[in-house]
């Protein structure tokens, strides 16, 4: 017995540190990365050096290929924020009031557009606020250095980016491109065994296109982590969002399929049954995608005789090429060349502005209200406040209904790592000589600091810990140890996060049942303009607003959801297929009447006015190919608007 008990006590061990490693060491990493920067900082006798500690521990994260791009964005983010506001203080040299205002705004503008990107590009946005503010910050009582103060801080962070991505190299042998490979290798088996179950007309929870949806949209921070890692990979940008593209319509155009209640008279089940399973899609994505286009053009030379026959067909095609350009953005993925994509949207799309104006609007408010705070107590911290008021309100604006609740936790975590750098500074501090001796201390508390922001738990509270402590701590060479300086500044970056909580109360982001509900009747509206304006939209700019709408859906929007957008991308291209043949109005009345109906919302209307179109029959009419290409869109579009 006490045998066994020792061997599974052994047993235990082992698993509790194989599973503790990977948290380690990411501790080690940001330890390593802190102090390399703090070393090339305290060498060149930069005046605020900790700074550069500071973005190594922002820029070092878990896996080499998002620390790359996070720290690319930084320094982008950067760069934009300190020209920004040399320009801003180059206009107005003597005047405060417009100063504060213009740096107001301009964290707003900074907040509207990191609202509006995702992730990696909506937190370079926010950098160019925040830099903004910590270089006007500094510069305010004199700016006539503003430009020397701008490019000492752009120094700064380029450093503690250099520094994290170095020690990342060394210690992470990557694997962003295989993890992206994988997901994407079985979300597309998973779109291709729905097909061929909606061509073979079985049944299947109606739901089930909708949850795909999700797995889809799932893909965007692979996608965002392996262009870190990879930087080929970003220069073929369009091939693989065609891809994601292709399997939002390859989903739409299955449930087409169902809708219409008929299978192809030539039925590509076999090559579906083929790559049903992940491995296929890896081995030879090349292959496949030859295959998935033979298949598309056999079927659409394969005539039709009825107009649903033709529909059918139609949609079947447009899944088989979506299935295609998803295979040709693997083929990329996996190293080979690929096939240049087709156009897919020209314009840069927004799914729905008005949160993003929301979140500009209350960057405004908070800034300008620190600002006023600052000027009102005349507190000497008060530029500390003003700068990282800005930092909550505009990094966690984005999270939407999770903002209030992250900032809270990011509050949590200032309050606790202005009492963990109180004692570190009083302490432990003092009494340690020389460089060696201060970055083994430091050490000891960032390992478990960086490892604990690696985990799950609470991110906003333990990322506040780590930065927030250095940020607090400000290690500087030669060191300062002035209670009523590190008072001042520590009790102002806890005030900042304050203020970033009260805003987020008082200005709350848009609900997720608000925000899917606008997305959805954004849609709707889109497709309803479709139908009474003859010349509008592409039908590549549709799919492509339509998958944006798909992936600016909340995580709990509903299943019915994410289908009505999926109808809409169907009817939607449906009716710019009916408005690219030109026909002039009145031609067709019940055609014309049809889509007028649904410009009017009325689906009720719309089908039967659709239906009456496209079951019409005169034994006098021949149906040309352009008759049958009419009558079969307007079968779908009543089939979809059911």
């Amino acid at each position: 017995m006490n045998a066994m008990t020792i061997h599974n006590s052994r047993a235990s061990f082992r698993f509790s540190i194989a599973s503790a490693w990977p948290f380690l060491l990411h501790g080690f990493r940001v330890a390593a990365s802190v102090l390399a920067a703090l070393a090339v900082s305290y060498n060149l006798a930069l005046d605020n050096g900790f700074w550069s500690g500071i973005t190594a521990a922002v820029a070092c994260l878990p896996s080499l290929g998002t620390s790359l791009q996070k720290g690319r964005v930084r320094i982008a983010g950067t760069f934009v924020g300190a020209v920004s506001i040399v320009a801003i203080t180059a206009m107005f040299p003597q005047n405060c009031f417009a100063l504060f205002v213009s740096v107001a705004l301009w964290c707003g503008l900074c907040g509207f557009v990191a609202s509006l990107l995702r992730n990696f590009g909506s937190y370079g946005a926010a950098l160019a606020g925040f830099t903004a503010v910590v270089i006007f910050t500094g510069i305010f009582d004199d700016p006539n250095h503003a430009f020397i103060l701008a490019m000492t801080r752009a120094l700064e962070i380029s450093i503690g980016v250099a520094s994290a991505a170095a020690i990342l190299v060394v210690t992470d042998t990557g694997g962003a491109r295989e993890r992206l490979a994988t997901a994407f290798a079985d979300i597309a088996s998973a779109v291709s065994i729905h097909l061929d179950l909606r061509l073979q007309t079985q049944a299947m929870d109606s739901d089930a296109a909708a949850a795909l949806v999700k797995r889809v949209v799932a893909l965007d921070s692979r996608l965002d982590e392996a262009f870190g890692e990879e930087p080929d990979l970003r220069r073929r940008f369009d091939v693989l969002h065609a891809g994601i593209e292709g399997l939002f319509s390859a989903l739409a155009a299955a449930e087409d399929i169902s809708n219409l209640g008929t299978s192809p008279s030539r039925n590509p089940t076999d090559i579906l049954v083929a790559c049903s399973t992940w491995q296929p899609w890896l081995d030879d994505p090349a292959g496949l995608r030859a295959r998935f286009a033979d298949e598309a053009r056999d079927v659409e030379g394969h005539p039709a005789s009825s107009p649903a026959e033709l529909a059918v067909a139609d949609r079947t095609v447009a899944a088989l090429t979506g299935l295609a350009k998803a295979a040709n953005g693997l083929t990329v993925i996996v190293g080979d060349r690929g096939e240049p994509a087709t156009r897919v949207g020209g314009r840069f799309l927004v799914p729905d502005v008005l949160p993003a104006l929301v979140d500009g609007f209350r960057a405004v408010l908070a800034v300008l209200a620190a600002e006023v705070f600052w000027v009102a107590t005349n507190w000497s911290g008060g530029q500390a406040c003003v700068t990282f008021t800005i930092v909550s309100v505009t990094v966690f604006s984005p999270l939407r209904h999770r903002a209030v609740s992250t900032a809270f936790d990011y509050c949590l975590g200032t309050a606790a790592a202005f009492v963990l750098a109180l004692l570190v500074n009083f302490a432990l501090l003092p009494g340690l000589d020389g460089f060696p001796a201060f970055s083994l201390a430091l050490s000891c508390l960032l390992v478990p600091l960086g490892g604990l922001s690696a985990t799950r738990w609470r991110k906003g509270l333990t990322a506040a810990l780590l930065i927030n402590f250095l940020a607090i701590l400000s290690p500087t060479n030669p060191p300062v140890y002035d209670p009523i300086q590190f008072l001042n500044s520590g009790l102002a970056v806890v005030a900042g996060a304050v203020f970033g909580v009260l805003a987020m109360l008082l200005v709350p982001s848009l609900s997720t049942t608000t925000r899917a509900h606008r997305l959805v009747a954004l849609s709707l509206r889109d497709m309803r303009r479709l139908a009474v304006r003859r010349r509008w939209m592409s039908r590549a700019d549709w799919i492509s607003l339509i998958s944006c709408r798909l992936e600016a859906l909340p995580v709990s929007a509903s299943l019915e959801q994410r289908s009505s957008l999926l109808m809409a991308m169907s009817v939607g291209g449906a009716i710019i297929d009916l408005r690219q043949l030109g026909d002039r109005p009145g031609r067709f009345e019940h055609l014309d009447r049809g889509l007028a109906e649904i410009g009017a919302g009325h689906s009720a209307s719309a089908r039967y006015w659709l239906g009456q179109f496209a079951g019409a029959t005169d034994p006098n009419e021949r149906l040309s190919g352009s008759m049958l290409q009419r009558r079969a869109s307007a079968e779908l579009i009543a089939g979809a608007l059911a």
